[in-house]
């Protein structure tokens, strides 16, 4: 007996990156639940949230409902201020809209009739502090295609003929102006007056990504994407800039920062009090450091000089500021605190022997003990993937631990965590390999631990047992994920998930050792496979090289495992995996079945190859980013052939299995010439092409049954 596709893909996750909010008697939380994808393009709803459901509980009665079901899509929920009211976005009304929910008549409003165009999950409604306008980003007038959703096969009369020339392309800023794909962030930032039921402009015809509304409430900061800042890196740079949120005449948006490198544009934060704003950079061309703007003086950006070497680099979260416009940050795990006082950064919590993933933002509270506030830390045990809470007095650099668990945290910044406003409990998302995605609650006055909301139930006895296996490769210690189907009696078949660059063996604390119900290996090991997931880290420009030698240790010790038929192996990889795959069955001759989907085989073909919407990306992602090529095409030609499979297909022996999306603007003109390569020299090779996009997680579920249905019979059949 096995787990059904069904139930596999019916497993509720949260929205991707969509925080938790709660109410501030902490009765209400509000959530926001992936689900079933339709194939319907709808104004304002990105690809990120479509069909996904909003959700709120009732922590007292513990009752949880859908708030608007009858909608293709909702997400987004934020309580107002007095707790009375949810602003939250839904295409009832057949585009995306901003909704209010009255908790106490349990009515809907319509906010206003404008599209509105968020695009990321933390892209959610900010309410003004007096509870009676929300700050949106909304449809330019002019604007009404998402970029993820044009169809490139339909015919544009106007567009029969397209002419590109690089004599265009540079202007007199000396900026390429054709980096069209951050047009995906077009937007307006507005205000709705929801009882009015007006709206005004804050800034008009810009591409915001990060807004963070002043604690005063009447100005807002907001990071604008520039694009590309070079060919050769997959760098995003940013402005960052500043708007009234009242604007009187002659008011509207300045830039006061420009030209900031940054990863999702959300690194910054207000002062305590509003005076400057603290912001990180991150990414390869990047300084990692520390910059502070005064508004009050000439908003000159002032980055912070220190006898400490960090980089402060991070993806989505910004410093978190104090009352004496301190700032706590951190930097590879470890905890600092920036003292406005003498210019000086120091090192908090240097006793605590664990990564710390997360500073929770807003919560500083009186601590009886030591007279100072107190922060909450989350952390990671990186040898057992323990994940845990810590208080932390920011002021005697006092440590208390709440509680660690062997259960996966999300951090608050991807929507895994919040507070209740007394902070006495922790309200927080948890799963392991063997349980689904929960809702907890930890009260740290009474050390209890409570499941608050049961996302999903699925059949246990048909789940597979995990553990981590660890081994050495020269001094280094690496460690891989290994899931072994249930009620094991004889040696079993395995598969082997690569993924070049990436610690895979943190997923043995994902539900199916993955983040995504698209990628759940339970599928597996209730069919009689264990699976494999080594960390396979890349050191070097020569990243075929790196993965390979890193599997071949992985193998042999998987191979040790009593529980493993060492003649029964296969592979599968997607995207970056996909090419890691093909990258070890042209050099590693072990593996008796390969699946490879969104795959890349050649990166000459794929570095050159030429997006209108982004015509440096490719550059960017073989040189200095994913593919770590270190040099463009023309100064190692030979370091691009040695790293692209495909010149090695002639070396593979193992049948192999492709599924590509043909509206996957990455890897969509890949997959053919991988076939019919393969093929010209009479492998054993099927290709299966869906009209679906990059990522499996948003393709529909007749398409994704199909794909599995035949991986399942491909493994069958040769292993």
């Amino acid at each position: 007996m096995a787990l059904t596709l069904n139930e596999v893909f019916s497993v509720k996750e949260l929205g991707d990156r969509v925080p938790f909010s709660m109410t501030h008697d902490g009765r209400w939380l509000a959530y926001t639940v992936k689900g079933k994808r339709e194939n319907l393009i709808i104004d304002g709803v990105p690809d990120f949230m479509s069909g996904n459901e909003l959700w709120v509980s009732d922590m007292e009665k513990k009752q949880n409902f859908a708030i608007i079901p009858e909608a293709s899509s909702s997400w987004g929920g934020i309580w107002s201020p007095d707790g009375s009211k949810l602003a939250f976005y839904s295409d009832l009304g057949g585009k995306a809209q901003l909704w209010i929910w009255d908790s106490i008549q349990a009515s809907l409003q319509l906010a206003s009739d404008i599209t509105v165009r968020p695009f990321f999950g933390f892209d959610v409604p900010i309410w003004s502090r007096d509870g009676k306008s929300l700050i949106v980003k909304a449809m330019v007038s002019d604007y009404s295609q998402d970029f993820e959703r044009v169809h490139y096969s339909e015919r544009n009369d106007s567009e029969r003929i397209q002419v590109f020339s690089t004599r265009h392309e540079v202007g007199e800023n000396g900026k390429g102006n054709m980096q069209t794909w951050i047009n995906r962030y077009q937007a307006d930032i507005i205000r709705i007056d929801i009882f009015k039921e007006e709206a005004q402009v804050l800034a008009s015809g810009i591409r915001p990504v990060g807004i963070k509304l002043s604690n005063d409430g009447s100005t807002i900061a907001f990071t604008e994407a520039l694009g590309q800042a070079a060919s050769d890196s997959q760098q995003v740079s940013y402005d960052l800039c500043v708007a009234p949120v009242f604007p009187q005449a002659n008011e509207g948006e300045q830039c006061i920062a420009k030209n900031v490198q940054m990863a999702y544009g959300t690194t910054f934060s207000w002062s305590k009090d509003d005076r400057s704003i603290f912001y990180t950079t991150s990414g390869q061309l990047s300084d990692g450091n520390l910059w502070i703007v005064n508004l009050e003086d000439g908003a000159i950006p002032k980055f912070i000089e220190s006898s400490i070497d960090v980089n402060f680099g991070r993806e989505y979260d910004g410093p978190l500021t104090l009352e004496n416009n301190d700032a706590i940050l951190i930097s590879d795990g470890k905890l600092w605190r920036y003292q406005d006082a003498d210019g000086e950064i120091m090192q908090l919590a240097q006793d605590l022997e664990r990564d710390i993933v997360a500073v929770v933002p807003s919560v500083f509270l009186e601590t009886s003990e030591g007279g100072g506030p107190y922060v909450i830390l989350q952390t990671m045990n990186s040898e057992e993937f323990a994940y845990g809470f810590w208080k932390l007095n920011i002021e005697i650099n006092k440590l208390e631990k709440l509680f660690e668990e062997p259960r996966g945290h999300l951090p608050w910044f991807e929507g895994g965590v919040t507070f209740t406003p007394n902070g006495n409990k922790i309200v927080y998302l948890a799963q392991s390999a063997d349980e689904p995605p929960s809702i907890w609650c930890y009260d740290f006055i009474k050390f209890e631990k409570e499941r608050v909301v049961h996302l999903s139930k699925i059949r246990k006895e048909l789940l597979g047992q995990a553990m981590l296996l660890n081994w050495k490769r020269g001094s280094n210690h690496y460690q891989g994920a290994l899931l072994l189907p249930p009620n094991l009696k004889n040696r079993a078949p395995v598969i082997v998930r690569v993924y070049g660059g990436a610690m895979l063996s943190k997923s043995i604390r994902f539900f199916g050792l993955s983040p995504w119900a698209a990628e759940n290996h339970h599928l597996f090991a209730s069919r009689g496979y264990a699976v494999f997931m080594p960390d396979l880290p890349i050191n070097s420009n020569e990243p075929a090289d790196d993965i390979v030698k890193g599997l071949e240790i992985a193998l042999e010790a998987l191979c040790s495992r009593p529980e493993i038929d060492s003649n029964r192996i296969g592979i599968i990889g997607h995207s970056f995996g996909g090419y890691s795959a093909l990258a070890a069955i042209t050099r590693v001759h072990k593996f008796r079945a390969a699946v490879v989907s969104a795959a890349m085989a050649n990166l000459i073909s794929f570095a050159t190859k030429f997006d209108p919407a982004a015509p440096d990306f490719f550059f960017g992602w073989a040189e200095g980013g994913q593919a770590q090529m270190g040099s463009t095409l023309w100064e190692d030609t030979q370091r691009y052939i040695r790293n692209s499979p495909l010149f090695q297909f002639d070396q593979i022996e193992t049948p192999l299995l492709i599924a590509q999306g043909t509206r996957d603007h990455l890897c969509n003109d890949e997959a053919g010439p991988m076939y019919s390569s393969l093929r010209r020299l009479k492998k054993e090779v099927e290709l299966v092409l869906y009209d679906e996009d990059h990522f499996q997680g948003t393709w529909l579920r007749e398409n994704l049954n199909d794909y599995y249905c035949r991986v399942f019979e491909w493994f069958e059949r040769y292993l």
